[in-house]
């Protein structure tokens, strides 16, 4: 098994109904980072509150770790994140 600090997880960025779609859409970080990385950078991207999602399912919490994501939601080595700017799925 792959230790926490030792590996990069695979995010691709998805947009949903009409939110922009972003210039670099896959990237990876730190598995040892929290989400709120991938929401803050969503955010300075399009310069406005934004709505995220993992697998078009929930929302996780700001404090969930990328390293814990991946593990139990990652399909094919990488982790699905959708967005949008207004609320998508409940």
């Amino acid at each position: 098994m792959k230790e926490k600090e030792h590996y990069k997880v695979v995010i691709r960025l998805k947009q949903v109904g009409s939110a922009p779609i972003l210039k670099q859409q896959v990237f990876k970080l730190s598995s040892a980072n929290t989400f709120q990385k991938v929401i803050q950078y969503i955010k300075k991207e399009l310069q406005q509150s934004v709505y995220v999602y993992v697998n078009s399912a929930f929302c996780p919490s700001p404090d969930d770790l990328l390293y814990d994501l991946d593990q139990m939601f990652g399909l094919e080595g990488t982790l699905l994140v959708n967005y949008s700017t207004t609320p998508a799925w409940g």
